[in-house]
């Protein structure tokens, strides 16, 4: 069960780079790729590279 939860969250972080790395000229499936392989470190490079704040864009 643990195992099918971080998987899933996975593929939420995967999903996310694929669509939102176009919207900052950057390349899509490199991030895909990267954020399956590292997950939570690749989305928290991403935030700091484009200069989010939030997940939402809300500041």
């Amino acid at each position: 069960m643990e195992l099918a939860m971080v998987f899933i969250i996975e593929l939420l972080i995967v999903y996310y780079l694929f669509v939102q790395a176009p919207l900052y000229n950057k390349d899509r499936w490199l991030w895909a790729i990267l954020g399956f392989l590292f997950g939570i470190i690749t989305l928290s490079i991403f935030l700091i590279q484009t200069d989010r704040k939030l997940l939402g864009g809300f500041y």
